[in-house]
Order: structure tokens, then sequence, then C-alpha cells
């Protein structure tokens, strides 16, 4: 089983349904795939998931060429702002715009843009004329290539309030955009903090308004993140790897000698 998702609910019920199926579902398995050891734990916990059957494979995300990495500003005033990807509540999208809006002041060029659909785009347009930067922040759809979706951004922010793991995240670190995430669900084990970017608290407005404003005043520290983001993409969400991995466990569990083929390419979810 390949689980790939939110974050389970708090406390499911042991006459729960769907906790029961949870149950069964790992008791029919031989193997438990999750993208994050964070939301791997909260299974196990949850649902009494075996950590044995447990395996821990990064989604996959590959590595731009250097000619297509994304041109950077040296200017503050002149950088761009940005996540792609559902514009939703979940995906922190209200909290960014409402960051954005705090450090516009000391960053009169700065701009927001939002590259997806969501239900909230409408009331993130009333909201941005509310605050007064409704010329600054952009709404640019859904846009297929992905190049051109990560192609104008400086930063990249996600302050999801819930999270499994972000193949955007991914997707922007292997493009070498420094990321800001929060720390909700497996982001903190794709973002290195103060190393490829930087985790604040969940629903936290000011601090995320502070660590954008950190990034966003200082271009050095943004090339810098950048280049071990994407050393760190290379290193965590490489497609071969990913491949090797998931069928080292599927090979695993059909060989008899089952020591002999298993623990050499994925994580250890124990350790």
């Amino acid at each position: 089983l390949m689980a790939d998702g939110l974050a389970p609910p708090a406390r499911p019920s042991r006459l729960n349904r769907a906790a029961l199926r949870m149950r069964i579902v790992a008791a029919c398995c031989d193997a438990l795939i999750f993208n994050s050891r964070r939301i791997a734990g909260q299974y196990a916990a949850l649902y009494g998931w075996p950590w044995r059957k447990i395996r821990i494979i990064r989604n996959a995300a590959g590595t731009a060429d250097a000619g297509g990495i994304v041109g950077r500003r040296e200017d503050a005033s002149d950088v761009v702002v940005g996540a792609v990807g559902q514009v939703s509540r979940t995906k922190g999208a209200d909290l960014t715009l409402e960051a954005f809006a705090r450090i516009t002041p000391r960053f009169a060029g700065a701009r927001l843009r939002y590259v997806g659909d969501g239900a909230l785009i409408d009331e993130l347009r009333r909201r941005a004329a509310e605050l007064g930067v409704q010329d600054r922040v952009c709404f640019a759809g859904f846009v297929a290539d992905r190049e051109r979706a990560f192609g104008d951004l400086d930063l990249f922010v996600l302050p999801s309030r819930r999270e499994s793991s972000s193949n955007a995240v991914a997707e922007a670190m292997a493009r070498g955009l420094p990321c800001v995430v929060s720390d909700a669900g497996g982001l903190p084990e794709l973002v290195a903090h103060g190393k490829s970017g930087l985790v604040v608290r969940g629903d936290d407005v000011t601090a995320l308004a502070e660590a954008m404003a950190t990034l966003l005043g200082d271009a050095k520290l943004r090339r810098r993140m950048g280049a071990a983001a994407r050393q760190r993409a290379a290193e965590m969400f490489d497609p071969a790897m990913m491949a090797r991995q998931t069928v080292e466990v599927v090979l695993g569990e059909m060989c008899v000698d089952r020591e002999r083929a298993t623990g050499r390419f994925f994580e250890d979810a124990s350790s």
C-alpha cells in the first residue's frame, strides 16, 4: 500500500468504520509505503500499523537543467513571492496574502503570484483590495508547463495547515528556489531550516511575514539557500532513486530471503 495523503484525523474511535478499515488494510498488506516519516508515525500511532511494515520513499521531482533554473533578481524591490498549486485554506493561501501585505511597506516593488486554481481566489481578490495590495497580487490560474509555473518566482511560500509531503515544494527546491514553509506534516523533512529555507509555526502570520522578509531582503541568502535546496532535492527526490526504492520493496516482499532484498535503498522507518 502506498499511503500518500493528508494527515489522518486526530482521534479516530475504535468503533469508527474508517479506523477499522485502516486496520484491516494494514493487516492485509506486506508493506506500507509513506512519503513522510512524520505522517507514517501518525498512522502507526492511531491505527496500530506496525513499523516493521512501514517504508519511507520520497516523492520524485526531477532537477531542472542548469540553463532552465529560474533567473534570480538581485534587487529586493523587484522580487516575486509565490506558490504553485491549489489556492486553498488548507495550503495556507490566505496566510501568505496576510503576511505579504504586512511586509509590503519594506519592499515597495515586491509582488505576490499564485499559480493554480481554487475556490479561495475570489475571496483573496477581495481581501487583497481591502489590504491595498491588489495591484501587487497576481492570480495566474493553472499553468500546465511546470517551468513556466515556477519561472517567475524568487521565493516559494507554502504555509500549509495540513500536509503530507508537498510535490510543489520538492519541485521548487529542484529549481533552486528557497522555500518558506509551515511545520505541518512532512514539510520540515523537506526543507532544512536555515539551510535550504525557513520553517515557521503553522497559522502564525507574524512568523511567516518575518521569514519572508528575511529572504526578500537578502539576495545572497536567497542564492545560498536556493543552491542548497537544489542540492537537497537532487539527493532526496531523484526519480531513478524513487523507482529503485519502490521496486526494492516489491521484490523484497516476493523474495524468500527477505533480509537479502530489503533495506538497501529506502529509508529505515524505525530509525
